[in-house]
């Protein structure tokens, strides 16, 4: 499905181990929209792309899956690879870059998302450092905000909030020893929490997901190497789910947040502080999973991870030493790629394809819902619903898709792949929508 492109990311640790996976809420009181699609067909123009093997030496990017705007139209790029944000102005030039690999202030290990404030700030979420690693509007380093493995570390999925922080959702498996054998066990509760970037600010819950119950545990010993010479090894995982819902987020201008959850269709509305507000429904209904969906999503992911579509599967361990202190290792390689695919082929299946397949938010608080394709991994129409709950219309299957950021006066962004198999960004602008 040509959304948000993702890589499988897991964090392993000797006493816990956090999976970024995306949970799900339940639903309440609700706003009902019309049944019938009512077409819109935006088309948006090109302003400008970056990224090339033959273009400048700042635009040859690594490893991007996120990009952002800030509130002057400026992109934002998160090389994860070379462990960088580059800032890019309107008209697609180099601003400058921020960030860079270490151990030290304002250096960057593992990160894996980051969000944009309107006025420039960034906040990296650093899988090394266990916390957002911020920056002001210039670039420069102003501290750590600390989102630590223990309470759940919140990981690709996160939004800038107009509280001065991070919005996303935390869960994990954790890892338990017994008898001297590691064993992955799932559970726990799933929050959305708000990490605010001001010293001293405490991490808040603003709502409690709900999940479905973990899956069946596979059996096997997995292996992975690390740098250095190091190892791990894990007896027993959870087996992958197909079509279990997703939680997806969103935050609108005003600080609400969107949350969408289970098979139905339901946008949960939650307040900048917290508490739900209401439920925006459409009568559009999920379909019973078949054995040729199970077939097809089957395939489908198996083609994906040899083929390195969604990414190669790498996993970050965490190890806490006697005195405290914790040292993190990135582990992959054939063993990890085993796994998945052990897990895969013993995938077991929701009862039913959740109607929907991913959201957004823009910058004047439109809602972008696409919407599950008719078929195992086709593209969907996608629906535009403003926050008060009126339905804007429907862009078809085959139209324009979600971008990967959007930005001020209309500003999107797409993340591409060149002739060379190489990380390009689009900026594109759309016209005036209802």
């Amino acid at each position: 499905m040509a959304t948000r492109a993702a890589n499988r990311v897991a964090a392993l640790s000797a006493a816990v181990m956090m999976l970024l996976v995306v949970p799900a809420l339940s639903a309440q009181q609700s706003v009902e929209l019309p049944g019938r699609d009512r077409a819109i067909a935006p088309e948006p123009e090109q302003v400008y792309s970056i990224g090339s093997m033959t273009g400048e030496e700042w635009e040859t990017f690594g490893e991007v899956d996120r990009v952002a705007f800030d509130g002057e139209g400026n992109l934002y790029v998160l090389d994860r690879q070379n462990f960088r944000v580059v800032v890019v102005d309107p008209e697609g030039n180099l601003v400058r870059e921020v960030g860079s690999e270490g151990d030290g202030p304002g250096e960057l290990r593992f990160p894996m998302g980051f969000v944009v404030a309107p006025d420039g700030g960034i906040g990296v979420m650093d899988m090394g450092h266990q916390a957002f690693v911020v920056y002001d509007s210039d670039g420069e380093f102003v501290g750590n905000a600390r989102n630590d493995f223990q309470s759940g570390v919140m990981g690709r999925d996160i939004h800038y909030h107009p509280r001065g922080g991070a919005i996303g959702t935390a869960s994990g498996i954790r890892m338990t020893i017994d008898d001297g054998r590691q064993e992955i066990s799932g559970g726990g509760s799933v929050p959305v929490r708000f990490v605010p970037f001001a010293e001293g600010g405490e991490p808040e819950q603003l709502y409690e997901a709900w999940r479905l119950p973990a899956a069946p545990r596979t059996g096997g010993i997995s292996s992975f190497s690390a740098g250095g010479g190091g190892g791990f090894t894990m007896r027993g995982m959870s087996a992958a789910r197909a079509f279990e819902p997703a939680l997806l987020t969103g935050v609108l201008p005003d600080g609400r947040i969107v949350l969408a959850d289970s098979s139905a269709y339901a946008l949960k509305l939650i307040g900048a502080e917290g508490g739900l507000q209401s439920v925006i429904r459409r009568p559009i209904a999920p379909r019973p999973v078949t054995r040729r969906d199970e077939e097809a999503e089957k395939a489908r992911q198996l083609e994906n991870l040899e083929s390195g579509a969604s990414g190669r599967p790498v996993a970050i361990m965490l190890t806490t030493g006697g005195s405290g202190g914790t040292t993190t290792q990135r582990m992959g390689g054939d063993a990890m790629s085993d796994m998945m695919r052990e897990r895969i082929e013993g995938m077991v299946f929701a009862d039913e394809v959740p109607v929907i397949a991913d959201l957004a938010v823009d910058w004047e608080g439109r809602i972008w819902v696409e919407r599950t394709g008719r078929r195992v991994g086709e593209d969907g129409p996608t629906d535009l619903i403003t926050a008060d709950g009126q339905y804007l219309g429907t862009i078809a299957a085959d139209g324009m898709r979600i971008p990967d950021a959007f930005g001020p006066g209309g500003l999107v962004a797409y993340i591409e792949r060149d002739e060379f198999d190489l990380p390009t960004i689009v900026v594109k602008r759309l016209p005036e929508l209802p």
